[in-house]
């Protein structure tokens, strides 16, 4: 885990902001990409994911300075990111088991950035019971702590599944949010990456 992936001041909330602004229909900033992201997505998932999402596009300062953190992180690009995303957990919601790298994504995958090598979540929300992120091959369990970015990586470096990393998102006790970046073998062109004009606070 990495502690202080966001500041203790204006990024956290921010961030958060931007997503409940989503949710609760106050701002159309980025709604037309990261509508047909998330529903693409929610497409996908449904039978795993009981909780709600949307997609950022890197517009505000406190996205920019997020997707900076995650490139120094990851030593990466943030063409290689696909475009972050805040997901929401209502009490008693969660996401089953699953895997984020596909072992069939050169194929599966062609369109948006191929193998997914890494990934890294930031919590936006304490919780002192429930909801933590949890590899049950590997006997890992990680609690949600505000402000806390956890990095895995799903699949080796040469883009080779591992099976090991399955994880799951366990049952909400409370409202939980956190926003999740993927990082792809190559660059993740839009609708699924960030804008081919995104201006970020990091040259790569």
């Amino acid at each position: 885990t990495v502690n202080s992936m966001l500041s203790a001041h204006e990024p956290t909330w921010k961030v958060a902001l931007v997503g409940l602004g989503i949710w609760m229909g106050l701002s159309v900033v980025f709604w037309s990409a990261a509508s047909a992201f998330a529903t693409w997505r929610t497409s996908q998932l449904q039978a795993l994911r009981t909780s709600t999402s949307t997609a950022l596009q890197g517009a505000t300062d406190a996205e920019k300075v997020l997707i900076d953190k995650a490139q120094r992180l990851m030593k990466s690009t943030w063409r290689k990111f696909e475009a972050p995303t805040v997901i929401r957990y209502e009490k008693g919601q969660s996401l089953a088991p699953h895997f984020d790298a596909n072992r069939g994504a050169e194929v599966e995958d062609a369109t948006r950035g191929g193998q997914t090598l890494a990934t890294l979540l930031v919590y936006l929300s304490d919780s002192t019971q429930g909801g933590e992120t949890a590899f049950g091959k590997l006997g890992v369990k990680v609690s949600p702590k505000k402000g806390q970015g956890l990095l895995f990586f799903p699949a080796t470096a040469t883009g080779e599944f591992d099976e090991r990393v399955e994880h799951e998102g366990c049952e909400a006790m409370d409202e939980k949010w956190i926003v999740r970046i993927w990082r792809h073998a190559d660059r993740v062109s839009p609708p699924f990456g960030l804008p081919d004009n995104y201006q970020g606070k990091h040259v790569d």
